[in-house]
């Protein structure tokens, strides 16, 4: 049902109002015959209760042209201590402007109905990852220096509601914010970053944000403390450190209502260690002259490494060793030759010493490995063996032969 203000009509017989019906009223009273209400009854299917308590629907009237999109907005009432307003149904109905003609009559189209209801809204926090871990090798610090790496995930609101994310992080992580520059004369952009111990990001509905977190590695704090280990058997000093370090800390993500995440930020440091096989040589005895020839295996236990090697002999002059820098790949495995000729002294002290073999640069202080060698000289010809060489490596070439 739907009230109206009309003109009246000149005669009853008349739809056309006219302005000759705006007659002067008495002036004693307060009636006025300029208007009149009519009457609209419109029936259809029962649809439920239509009122106006708790949405709002604009506009309310309006036309449209053949081919015309038109938008509604709905908007719900302010609603006292939190109630929630029970569904609704809008019903569009839709009135021809010709709707007859001659020999022709077009029916109203049924009502279009619309359901309306409130959902509450609620921001829901997801990441991308269960953890942040960024690994390195110790030997790929720069000795008294500081590297940097960086770490993205993202950070993704599936809720129905804005979401504004306080982020905290622990040392020695930080978070980095990038933003565009433009200073250069050719008018291209720079990315900065901005590093922060806690921000607040604004995360729309159903869309994310791209996180970047940063952790800065002391060398010298990094760097692991070796522990001398004096083998009083093989005289030989031995170094003693972790195979590697894990440093732990958190992202803490939180809103007003609390805290909504904790992310695992992981710091992997892979501290290699060197390994020598054999671990020590004895030559035996060996008559005065003649030349023993033999080599270890070394390699390392990093899986991303390749190391560059100093090798070092600390002993007597009759023993040679070769190469004396050599690299090592990771799952490598490459040989250090030693070659010794005795001589006899007129005692039968025995010829002791160590091959040092450490990494090159700052890390050689903890990186590193030795090896045993002993060697009896003795000047009883039952010692003696025919010259001969068992080994790959002719850049050690026994004194008794000519020299290539």
């Amino acid at each position: 049902m739907r009230f109206t203000d009309n003109l009246k009509p000149i005669c009853p017989c008349s739809k056309n109002p006219s302005n000759d019906s705006l007659a002067i009223s008495d002036q004693a009273s307060t009636f006025s015959d300029k208007m009149y209400s009519g009457i609209e009854l419109y029936l259809a299917d029962d649809h439920g209760l239509q009122d106006e308590d708790y949405y709002k629907v604009e506009p309310q009237v309006c036309s449209m042209t053949p081919g015309e999109w038109k938008d509604w907005r709905v908007s719900l009432k302010p609603l006292i201590g939190g109630e929630i307003a029970p569904p609704g149904l809008v019903l569009l109905r839709t009135i021809p402007v010709d709707d007859r003609g001659n020999h022709w009559f077009r029916f109203e189209p049924a009502p279009a109905r619309v359901g309306i209801r409130q959902a509450p809204r609620a921001a829901v926090l997801r990441l991308s990852c269960k953890e942040v871990r960024a690994h390195m090798c110790a030997l790929d610090l720069h000795y008294n220096e500081i590297s940097r790496v960086r770490k993205r995930f993202r950070m993704r609101n599936v809720g129905t509601a804005p979401l504004l994310v306080h982020c905290v992080t622990e040392a020695p992580w930080q978070i980095v914010m990038n933003k565009q520059r433009n200073d250069c004369e050719c008018g291209c952009e720079h990315e900065l970053g901005e590093r922060h111990n806690e921000v607040e990001v604004m995360v729309e509905p159903w869309s994310s944000h791209s996180m970047c977190v940063e952790v800065a590695v002391d060398t010298a704090e990094m760097w692991p403390i070796v522990e001398e280990v004096n083998d009083v058997d093989k005289k030989c000093v031995l170094s003693s450190y972790p195979s590697k370090r894990e440093v732990i800390g958190h992202m803490v993500f939180s809103c007003e209502e609390g805290l909504l995440e904790m992310l695992p930020l992981v710091l992997d440091v892979d501290f290699p260690r060197l390994s020598l096989e054999p671990s020590a040589i004895d030559f035996g005895f060996v008559t005065h002259g003649d030349t023993r020839k033999t080599y270890f295996s070394v390699w390392h236990s990093s899986v991303s490494a390749t190391i560059t090697l100093g090798v070092i002999w600390q002993g007597s002059a009759r023993l040679r060793v070769y190469p004396r820098h050599l690299l090592v790949a990771p799952g490598q495995r490459e040989r250090i030759y030693l070659q010794y000729t005795a001589a006899w002294t007129g005692t039968a002290v025995p010829v002791e010493g160590c091959v040092h073999i450490a990494a090159a640069a700052g890390a050689g202080d903890w990186c590193r490995a030795a090896l045993y060698v002993r060697a009896q000289p003795a000047r009883d010809a039952k010692f003696s063996q025919d010259v001969h060489d068992h080994t790959d490596q002719w850049n050690l070439w026994p004194p008794s032969l000519p020299q290539l």
